[in-house]
């Protein structure tokens, strides 16, 4: 715990400051709990109908499928977070089960990121140059990028979390 100190004053007040963890539980757990119920069957439709556009050569249903891989992959991590927030911040499962579901999230994470910079960079080639973009803009290049974005912010990450 921090002591509080009054601005431009050395002087310590006797208040402590902490998260109050207790009183943020219930919402964030309710929080978890409805983003699972209502996010896995979104995303699995979602999963399905965007494949459809990949089996037809879209571009942007690669990047949008690998969106909603990415978004599943962090749903299937949720209940572990709610059991970790129920239990009062304490994880009960395994250092293994930690680091990789913390690898998952933050990995999920710049993934998503990256993938909707994809997203936004084809939808601006698309409008703004509809005509010359037709031969860069290749289902193959966008397999190819999203490929190579999912390994390099994997690599990056497994350092990170193998770091002892």
């Amino acid at each position: 715990m921090l002591p509080v100190t009054e601005a431009g004053s050395l002087n310590q007040s006797s208040q402590d400051c902490e998260a109050p963890f207790a009183d943020g539980r219930l919402p964030l757990m309710i929080v978890y709990i409805s983003v699972l119920i209502i996010g896995l069957p979104a995303n699995l439709l979602t999963v399905f109908l965007t494949w459809l556009q990949v089996r037809r050569k879209n571009v942007l249903g690669v990047y949008l499928w690998s969106l909603s891989l990415c978004d599943l992959t962090y749903l299937c991590t949720l209940p572990l977070w709610t059991d970790y927030i129920y239990r009062g911040h304490l994880w009960q499962w395994s250092s293994a089960a930690c680091k990789l579901t913390g690898y998952i999230f933050f990995t999920n994470m710049y993934v998503s990121i990256f993938l909707l910079c994809c997203i936004s960079l084809d939808r601006y080639m698309a409008v703004a140059y509809c005509l010359e973009a037709r031969g860069m803009r290749r289902q193959r290049y966008a397999v190819l990028t999203t490929v190579t974005i999912v390994v390099m912010v994997a690599v990056v990450h497994t350092a990170v979390f193998t770091i002892r």
